[in-house]
Protein backbone atom coordinates (compact mmCIF):
# COMPACT_ATOMS: atom_id res chain seq x y z
CA UNK A 1 0.00 0.00 0.00
CA UNK A 2 1.60 3.39 -1.12
CA UNK A 3 0.99 6.65 0.00
CA UNK A 4 0.13 7.89 -3.64
CA UNK A 5 -2.80 5.17 -3.42
CA UNK A 6 -4.06 6.77 -0.16
CA UNK A 7 -3.99 10.35 -1.94
CA UNK A 8 -5.82 9.17 -4.84
CA UNK A 9 -8.79 7.72 -2.20
CA UNK A 10 -9.15 10.33 -0.21
CA UNK A 11 -8.79 12.85 -2.92
CA UNK A 12 -11.38 10.72 -5.33
CA UNK A 13 -13.85 10.31 -1.92
CA UNK A 14 -13.14 14.34 -1.26
CA UNK A 15 -14.12 15.59 -4.60
CA UNK A 16 -16.24 13.03 -5.83
CA UNK A 17 -15.15 12.24 -9.11
CA UNK A 18 -11.76 10.51 -10.52
CA UNK A 19 -11.67 13.48 -13.44
CA UNK A 20 -11.96 16.21 -10.91
CA UNK A 21 -8.95 14.35 -8.32
CA UNK A 22 -7.01 14.00 -11.46
CA UNK A 23 -6.97 17.43 -11.77
CA UNK A 24 -6.54 18.02 -8.51
CA UNK A 25 -3.91 15.92 -7.85
CA UNK A 26 -1.72 16.78 -11.78
CA UNK A 27 -1.97 13.16 -12.87
CA UNK A 28 -3.51 12.00 -15.99
CA UNK A 29 -7.31 10.15 -15.35
CA UNK A 30 -6.21 6.90 -16.26
CA UNK A 31 -3.39 6.84 -13.40
CA UNK A 32 -6.11 7.92 -10.39
CA UNK A 33 -8.39 5.65 -11.49
CA UNK A 34 -5.50 2.87 -11.72
CA UNK A 35 -4.20 3.61 -8.67
CA UNK A 36 -7.27 3.10 -6.82
CA UNK A 37 -7.70 -0.29 -8.74
CA UNK A 38 -4.60 -1.36 -7.13
CA UNK A 39 -5.93 -0.47 -3.96
CA UNK A 40 -9.16 -2.51 -4.35
CA UNK A 41 -6.87 -5.50 -5.65
CA UNK A 42 -4.72 -5.37 -2.20
CA UNK A 43 -8.03 -4.99 -0.27
CA UNK A 44 -10.41 -7.62 -2.14
CA UNK A 45 -13.34 -5.27 -1.64
CA UNK A 46 -14.46 -2.33 -3.75
CA UNK A 47 -13.99 1.44 -2.74
CA UNK A 48 -16.50 2.95 -4.67
CA UNK A 49 -19.68 2.90 -6.63
CA UNK A 50 -20.27 4.82 -9.22
CA UNK A 51 -23.63 6.64 -9.01
CA UNK A 52 -25.50 9.42 -10.94
CA UNK A 53 -23.95 12.07 -8.47
CA UNK A 54 -20.98 10.83 -9.12
CA UNK A 55 -18.09 8.54 -6.82
CA UNK A 56 -19.77 7.19 -3.43
CA UNK A 57 -17.78 5.05 -0.83
CA UNK A 58 -18.72 1.83 -0.18
CA UNK A 59 -18.71 1.29 3.63
CA UNK A 60 -15.00 -0.59 3.43
CA UNK A 61 -14.10 2.38 0.80
CA UNK A 62 -15.34 4.87 3.94
CA UNK A 63 -13.61 2.76 6.34
CA UNK A 64 -10.31 3.38 4.23
CA UNK A 65 -11.21 7.03 3.61
CA UNK A 66 -11.24 7.88 7.70
CA UNK A 67 -7.98 6.08 8.36
CA UNK A 68 -6.20 7.34 5.51
CA UNK A 69 -7.41 11.07 5.67
CA UNK A 70 -6.11 10.74 9.45
CA UNK A 71 -2.81 9.61 8.11
CA UNK A 72 -2.34 12.10 5.58
CA UNK A 73 -3.14 14.63 8.02
CA UNK A 74 -0.68 13.04 10.51
CA UNK A 75 2.03 13.28 7.86
CA UNK A 76 1.46 17.01 7.22
CA UNK A 77 1.37 17.37 10.75
CA UNK A 78 4.48 15.59 10.95
CA UNK A 79 6.11 17.62 7.73
CA UNK A 80 4.97 21.08 9.98
CA UNK A 81 6.29 19.96 13.23
CA UNK A 82 9.59 19.37 11.63
CA UNK A 83 9.17 22.93 10.27
CA UNK A 84 8.69 24.42 13.10
CA UNK A 85 9.35 28.33 13.56
CA UNK A 86 7.21 30.34 15.53
CA UNK A 87 7.92 33.59 13.96
CA UNK A 88 6.68 32.16 10.71
CA UNK A 89 3.95 29.78 10.59
CA UNK A 90 3.76 27.14 7.82
CA UNK A 91 1.30 24.72 6.92
CA UNK A 92 -2.68 24.25 6.56
CA UNK A 93 -4.76 25.28 9.41
CA UNK A 94 -8.76 24.16 9.25
CA UNK A 95 -10.50 26.27 11.32
CA UNK A 96 -14.42 25.19 12.01
CA UNK A 97 -16.95 27.92 12.83
CA UNK A 98 -20.56 28.27 13.76
CA UNK A 99 -22.61 29.26 10.90
CA UNK A 100 -24.27 31.72 13.32
CA UNK A 101 -20.76 33.48 13.55
CA UNK A 102 -19.28 33.39 10.17
CA UNK A 103 -20.42 36.75 8.82
CA UNK A 104 -18.82 37.97 11.57
CA UNK A 105 -15.60 36.64 11.42
CA UNK A 106 -14.70 34.30 8.47
CA UNK A 107 -13.59 36.87 6.45
CA UNK A 108 -11.71 38.99 8.49
CA UNK A 109 -10.08 35.77 9.71
CA UNK A 110 -8.80 34.95 6.09
CA UNK A 111 -7.78 38.37 5.70
CA UNK A 112 -5.29 38.95 8.52
CA UNK A 113 -3.99 35.17 8.22
CA UNK A 114 -3.36 36.08 4.91
CA UNK A 115 -1.65 39.17 5.69
CA UNK A 116 -0.07 37.91 8.88
CA UNK A 117 0.79 34.90 8.30
CA UNK A 118 1.97 34.15 4.33
CA UNK A 119 2.71 30.62 4.58
CA UNK A 120 -0.18 29.15 6.20
CA UNK A 121 -2.89 28.02 4.06
CA UNK A 122 -6.34 28.76 5.57
CA UNK A 123 -9.20 26.43 5.51
CA UNK A 124 -12.65 27.49 6.78
CA UNK A 125 -15.25 25.07 7.56
CA UNK A 126 -18.43 25.74 8.60
CA UNK A 127 -21.55 24.11 10.31
CA UNK A 128 -23.45 23.19 13.37
CA UNK A 129 -21.44 22.59 16.73
CA UNK A 130 -22.00 18.58 17.52
CA UNK A 131 -20.67 18.54 13.91
CA UNK A 132 -17.65 20.60 14.48
CA UNK A 133 -16.74 18.90 17.66
CA UNK A 134 -16.82 15.45 15.85
CA UNK A 135 -14.42 17.01 13.33
CA UNK A 136 -12.70 18.07 15.78
CA UNK A 137 -12.05 15.19 17.63
CA UNK A 138 -11.06 13.11 14.29
CA UNK A 139 -8.16 15.68 13.63
CA UNK A 140 -10.37 16.82 10.28
CA UNK A 141 -9.97 20.75 12.08
CA UNK A 142 -6.91 22.05 14.32
CA UNK A 143 -8.96 24.85 15.57
CA UNK A 144 -12.87 25.80 15.94
CA UNK A 145 -14.82 28.29 17.55
CA UNK A 146 -17.58 26.15 19.34
CA UNK A 147 -20.71 26.18 21.96
CA UNK A 148 -20.11 24.37 24.93
CA UNK A 149 -22.05 21.76 25.93
CA UNK A 150 -21.27 21.22 29.49
CA UNK A 151 -19.50 18.11 28.65
CA UNK A 152 -15.66 18.89 29.55
CA UNK A 153 -12.86 18.80 27.50
CA UNK A 154 -9.71 21.46 27.01
CA UNK A 155 -11.38 24.63 25.62
CA UNK A 156 -10.56 28.40 26.27
CA UNK A 157 -13.67 30.25 27.46
CA UNK A 158 -14.50 33.28 24.97
CA UNK A 159 -18.02 35.05 25.64
CA UNK A 160 -21.55 34.53 26.70
CA UNK A 161 -23.68 35.30 23.87
CA UNK A 162 -27.30 36.20 24.02
CA UNK A 163 -30.18 34.69 22.08
CA UNK A 164 -32.44 37.12 20.15
CA UNK A 165 -36.00 36.70 18.79
CA UNK A 166 -35.99 37.22 15.61
CA UNK A 167 -38.75 38.96 13.55
CA UNK A 168 -40.08 40.34 10.06
CA UNK A 169 -39.06 44.55 10.22
CA UNK A 170 -43.00 45.05 10.88
CA UNK A 171 -43.31 43.47 14.20
CA UNK A 172 -40.42 46.05 15.28
CA UNK A 173 -38.67 44.74 17.76
CA UNK A 174 -35.23 47.06 19.17
CA UNK A 175 -32.54 46.47 21.05
CA UNK A 176 -32.68 47.67 24.31
CA UNK A 177 -36.96 46.66 24.51
CA UNK A 178 -36.38 42.63 25.42
CA UNK A 179 -39.19 39.98 24.45
CA UNK A 180 -40.95 38.08 26.90
CA UNK A 181 -40.60 34.14 26.00
CA UNK A 182 -44.37 34.17 27.26
CA UNK A 183 -44.60 36.47 24.07
CA UNK A 184 -42.24 34.84 21.99
CA UNK A 185 -44.07 31.62 21.88
CA UNK A 186 -47.06 32.98 20.57
CA UNK A 187 -46.09 33.45 16.91
CA UNK A 188 -45.38 30.59 14.52
CA UNK A 189 -41.60 29.96 14.77
CA UNK A 190 -38.67 28.05 12.94
CA UNK A 191 -36.05 26.49 15.30
CA UNK A 192 -32.71 25.03 14.79
CA UNK A 193 -32.63 21.05 15.28
CA UNK A 194 -33.31 19.33 18.44
CA UNK A 195 -29.51 18.11 17.99
CA UNK A 196 -28.24 21.66 18.51
CA UNK A 197 -26.65 23.34 21.91
CA UNK A 198 -28.76 26.71 20.72
CA UNK A 199 -31.88 24.45 20.70
CA UNK A 200 -31.10 23.34 23.99
CA UNK A 201 -31.01 26.46 25.81
CA UNK A 202 -34.56 27.40 23.73
CA UNK A 203 -36.32 24.11 25.25
CA UNK A 204 -35.21 24.72 28.46
CA UNK A 205 -36.25 28.76 28.11
CA UNK A 206 -39.79 27.24 26.75
CA UNK A 207 -40.46 24.85 29.81
CA UNK A 208 -39.66 27.45 32.09
CA UNK A 209 -42.67 30.00 31.25
CA UNK A 210 -44.89 26.65 30.66
CA UNK A 211 -44.85 27.60 26.57
CA UNK A 212 -46.58 25.73 24.20
CA UNK A 213 -45.05 27.18 20.89
CA UNK A 214 -46.15 26.37 17.42
CA UNK A 215 -42.94 25.32 15.37
CA UNK A 216 -43.54 24.88 11.90
CA UNK A 217 -40.32 24.29 10.43
CA UNK A 218 -36.74 22.95 12.05
CA UNK A 219 -33.37 22.97 10.43
CA UNK A 220 -29.85 23.27 10.84
CA UNK A 221 -29.52 26.36 8.74
CA UNK A 222 -29.19 30.14 9.87
CA UNK A 223 -30.32 31.43 6.33
CA UNK A 224 -33.23 29.38 6.12
CA UNK A 225 -34.41 30.63 9.34
CA UNK A 226 -33.94 34.04 8.30
CA UNK A 227 -35.65 33.73 4.76
CA UNK A 228 -38.80 32.50 6.59
CA UNK A 229 -38.83 35.02 8.83
CA UNK A 230 -37.92 37.70 6.42
CA UNK A 231 -40.87 36.60 4.10
CA UNK A 232 -43.41 36.73 7.41
CA UNK A 233 -43.64 33.19 7.88
CA UNK A 234 -42.80 32.64 11.22
CA UNK A 235 -40.20 34.50 14.09
CA UNK A 236 -37.07 32.55 14.85
CA UNK A 237 -34.42 32.42 18.08
CA UNK A 238 -30.68 32.92 16.98
CA UNK A 239 -27.71 33.97 18.38
CA UNK A 240 -27.21 38.19 17.77
CA UNK A 241 -24.12 37.26 15.81
CA UNK A 242 -26.29 35.42 13.20
CA UNK A 243 -28.58 38.69 12.83
CA UNK A 244 -25.91 41.73 12.88
CA UNK A 245 -26.29 42.49 9.37
CA UNK A 246 -29.98 42.25 8.95
CA UNK A 247 -30.65 44.30 12.11
CA UNK A 248 -28.43 46.95 10.44
CA UNK A 249 -30.18 47.03 7.26
CA UNK A 250 -33.40 46.82 8.64
CA UNK A 251 -34.09 43.58 6.52
CA UNK A 252 -34.83 42.22 10.13
CA UNK A 253 -35.72 43.47 13.67
CA UNK A 254 -34.73 41.81 16.49
CA UNK A 255 -34.24 42.02 20.55
CA UNK A 256 -33.07 39.96 23.02
CA UNK A 257 -34.60 37.50 25.26
CA UNK A 258 -35.81 38.06 28.72
CA UNK A 259 -35.66 35.69 31.63
CA UNK A 260 -34.95 32.93 31.61
CA UNK A 261 -31.31 33.62 30.88
CA UNK A 262 -30.76 32.76 27.11
CA UNK A 263 -27.20 33.08 26.48
CA UNK A 264 -25.05 30.23 25.01
CA UNK A 265 -21.04 29.85 26.27
CA UNK A 266 -19.00 30.34 23.46
CA UNK A 267 -15.15 28.40 23.60
CA UNK A 268 -12.17 28.04 21.28
CA UNK A 269 -10.91 24.38 21.02
CA UNK A 270 -7.97 23.00 19.61
CA UNK A 271 -7.52 19.32 18.17
CA UNK A 272 -4.34 18.83 19.99
CA UNK A 273 -2.82 19.20 23.07
CA UNK A 274 0.24 21.00 21.79
CA UNK A 275 -1.42 22.80 18.91
CA UNK A 276 1.21 23.19 16.04
CA UNK A 277 2.28 26.85 15.73
CA UNK A 278 0.46 27.84 11.95
CA UNK A 279 -2.63 26.70 14.51
CA UNK A 280 -1.87 28.49 17.63
CA UNK A 281 -1.27 31.59 15.77
CA UNK A 282 -4.77 31.27 13.78
CA UNK A 283 -6.64 30.63 16.95
CA UNK A 284 -4.64 33.58 18.46
CA UNK A 285 -6.00 35.86 15.65
CA UNK A 286 -9.43 34.76 16.31
CA UNK A 287 -9.45 35.75 19.74
CA UNK A 288 -8.57 38.60 18.59
CA UNK A 289 -10.60 39.40 16.30
CA UNK A 290 -13.47 38.39 18.25
CA UNK A 291 -12.33 40.35 21.40
CA UNK A 292 -12.07 43.44 19.34
CA UNK A 293 -16.06 43.36 17.79
CA UNK A 294 -16.72 42.99 21.65
CA UNK A 295 -14.55 45.94 22.61
CA UNK A 296 -16.05 47.72 19.57
CA UNK A 297 -19.70 47.53 20.47
CA UNK A 298 -19.95 45.28 17.50
CA UNK A 299 -21.45 42.54 18.84
CA UNK A 300 -23.18 42.84 22.18
CA UNK A 301 -21.42 39.73 23.75
CA UNK A 302 -19.90 39.39 27.35
CA UNK A 303 -15.89 38.45 27.08
CA UNK A 304 -15.09 36.25 29.21
CA UNK A 305 -11.46 34.37 30.45
CA UNK A 306 -8.22 34.26 29.34
CA UNK A 307 -6.49 31.17 29.71
CA UNK A 308 -7.55 27.29 28.71
CA UNK A 309 -6.08 24.22 29.59
CA UNK A 310 -5.37 21.12 27.54
CA UNK A 311 -4.94 17.73 28.66
CA UNK A 312 -4.25 19.01 32.24
CA UNK A 313 -1.50 21.31 31.13
CA UNK A 314 -2.18 25.05 31.33
CA UNK A 315 -1.49 26.69 28.31
CA UNK A 316 -1.48 30.55 27.01
CA UNK A 317 -2.33 31.64 23.61
CA UNK A 318 0.11 33.59 22.38
CA UNK A 319 0.54 37.51 24.18
CA UNK A 320 -0.87 39.51 21.49
CA UNK A 321 -3.96 36.68 21.53
CA UNK A 322 -5.22 37.46 25.00
CA UNK A 323 -7.63 38.92 25.76
CA UNK A 324 -9.02 42.07 28.30
CA UNK A 325 -10.84 42.40 31.03
CA UNK A 326 -14.59 41.15 30.39
CA UNK A 327 -17.02 43.61 28.90
CA UNK A 328 -20.09 43.77 27.23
Amino acid sequence: MELRELLALVTVAELGSVTAAARALHLGQPAVSRQIRTLEEELGAPLFSRTAMGMELTVVGRVMYERSRRALDELDAGRAAVRRNPIRPTGVVAVGLLESMSELVAQPLAGVVRARYPKVELRIVINYSLRIVEWLSRGHLDVAVLEDSGAGGPSLPLAHEPLWAVAPPRAGLVADVPVPWRDLVEHPLVLPLPIQETRSIIDRAISAVDGDPQIILQTNEVDLQKRMVQDGLAWTVLPVSGVIREIATGTLSAAPLGEPDSARRLVLAFARAQPLPAAEAVGAELVRLLEGSVLRGEWPATWLATSATFDGSARQLPEHGRPHSPRT
